[in-house]
């Protein structure tokens, strides 16, 4: 992965850094890029600093402050013994992704790299603090998840095919090239996935259209093969390739269905390490942050994910602080 210069490391404190962090110094090292290790501490609710003294509030941020700054001390000489070229540490008040956030506006960060904070329970949700990094923050987010394998051994990419958008395309092929570096980085199987559906095929197949179910099975057939050539073209262009060791078939995933269903079912049966994917929304326009079908993705799925958003992509921090 030859193409970050400026990669920022969030702590997570409910969460264990180590592997992200190695992660993060290696491909520091390997790109010859600056490497930032950065720890928030939120401030107290106004509720609780009217529940304590005046002046406690305060001291027991500087307090907190001071222990999360031998943290991240102790991260930075981590990440220095596994390579990082140059690296800084500091620590920050406030919301938490916000403040992340603003660091990567600030500082022209092009990656972003923290370990996950799994909430309780089955599924193993992302963090509402983690959602909202990921649906806002403007550069690539790798959400590397608790336990996750590093190095990985399998790799997902997830497209969708949108020939008409520019946009979408361009993304498309941006997923490829990150997908196909990560994969050849570790060593591992790249897989791709796209979920797909035939316009209006319930109508088509209704007695209102008039059509024989032939008709329509051969136009699913022409689609389907439609969506087989785009996929194996973008495959070729990106420079991924496919595993000789493997045939098409256990690479190349075409699913018939919904991609906010088929994608996380294909990365569970794969026993996927990583997904890589967009999370498109309409570019340009604070607010419009991320698509619905890429939430529902990120909700569902159980592996560590590299998200990137399209060009263009305006954060909402920028347009609210």
């Amino acid at each position: 992965m030859h193409r970050f210069k400026k990669i920022l490391f969030v702590v997570e404190a409910d969460a264990d850094n180590t592997a992200a962090l190695n992660e993060a110094a290696m491909l520091a090292a390997d790109n010859h890029a600056s490497l930032t290790i950065v720890d928030v501490v939120d401030r107290l609710p106004a509720d609780l600093q009217m529940a304590i003294t005046a002046a406690l509030p305060d001291e027991l941020i500087k307090l907190v402050v001071a222990e999360r700054l031998e943290v991240t001390a102790r991260l930075k000489a981590m990440a220095l013994q596994s390579g990082a070229p140059d690296v800084e540490s500091k620590v920050l008040t406030g919301r938490r992704f916000l403040e992340v956030i603003k660091t990567v506006q600030h500082d022209g960060h092009d990656l972003l790299v923290k370990a996950t904070a799994d909430e309780p329970g089955p599924g193993r949700s992302l963090s509402s603090t983690d959602m909202h990094i990921l649906r806002k923050c403007p550069c690539p987010v790798w959400m590397v998840r608790s336990g996750g394998r590093l190095p990985c051994r399998r790799v997902l990419a997830a497209v969708d095919f949108e020939p008409d958008e520019p946009v979408s395309e361009a993304l498309n092929e941006a997923i490829a090239e990150l997908a196909s570096s990560l994969a050849s980085r570790h060593t591992a199987v790249r897989h791709w996935v796209h979920a797909w559906r035939l316009p209006h095929e319930p109508f088509l197949r209704s007695p209102r259209a008039g059509l024989e179910a032939g008709a329509v099975d051969a136009l699913l057939a022409e689609e389907r093969d439609r969506r087989r050539r785009w996929l194996r073209e973008l495959i070729d262009v990106s420079g991924g390739g496919l595993d000789a060791r493997y045939d098409e078939s256990a690479q190349m995933h075409l699913c018939e269905g919904d991609p906010k269903t088929e994608v996380p079912r294909v990365a569970s049966e794969l026993d996927i390490d990583v997904l890589v994917m967009g999370t498109v929304g309409r570019v340009g326009i604070p607010g419009f942050f991320i698509g619905n079908t890429a939430e529902e993705i990120l909700k569902r799925v159980e592996c560590s994910v590299l998200a990137i958003k399209p060009a263009g992509f305006v954060s909402p921090v920028g347009a609210e602080q």
